[in-house]
């Protein structure tokens, strides 16, 4: 995710949680914030990175072995996590 992730430098000290269920076929839906950064275009550049590995098909097909048809992910954006 922090491969297609670029937060604005000015925001190094924000932090963003994003919310999305990951589905059997690698797609996502319900993304949400559980909570925002205050900058909106720090939680842009979140929500983005988020759908472009979703469009790069980065999440992949849920395992056979796992029994639900959904994954639930919380994401926690932090430019410190990222270096």
């Amino acid at each position: 995710m922090y491969r297609r992730w670029r937060p604005p430098p000015s925001n190094a000290l924000l932090e963003a949680e994003v919310f999305f269920l990951v589905h059997r076929d690698g797609s996502v839906t319900g993304l949400q914030f559980i909570r925002r950064s205050g900058s909106f275009a720090f939680d842009l550049e979140a929500q983005g990175a988020i759908e472009a590995a979703a469009r790069a098909g980065v999440f992949g097909s849920l395992p056979a072995g796992y029994g639900a048809d959904m994954l639930p992910v919380s994401f926690y954006f932090n430019p410190r996590s990222a270096r």
